[in-house]
């Protein structure tokens, strides 16, 4: 089940954009192709490139892989702060 789905709230869209952008930033900023990622993480190339993209949002596990990996916090990730740790 896709995350873009009419019946998200305006808050939950703009939070799964941002968690997005942050995703891909974080990415870019150290200059890691996904194969990196997905080799320090263990989160599959397509779920990176979905999380990425927007078109679906972040479980449990991936967040908590992603924060440890790129050493920022959860709600750094999700969008409800802007300080990184």
């Amino acid at each position: 089940m896709a995350d873009t789905r009419d019946d998200l709230s305006p808050e939950m869209k703009m939070a799964l954009r941002l968690s997005s952008t942050r995703l891909k930033m974080l990415r870019m900023e150290r200059k890691l192709n996904m194969i990196d990622v997905m080799r320090a993480t263990g989160i599959s190339v397509p779920s990176l490139s979905n999380y990425e993209r927007g078109i679906r949002s972040l479980d449990f596990y991936a967040m908590y892989q992603l924060s440890k990996f790129y050493d920022v916090s959860v709600d750094w990730l999700m969008g409800l702060t802007d300080v990184r740790k």
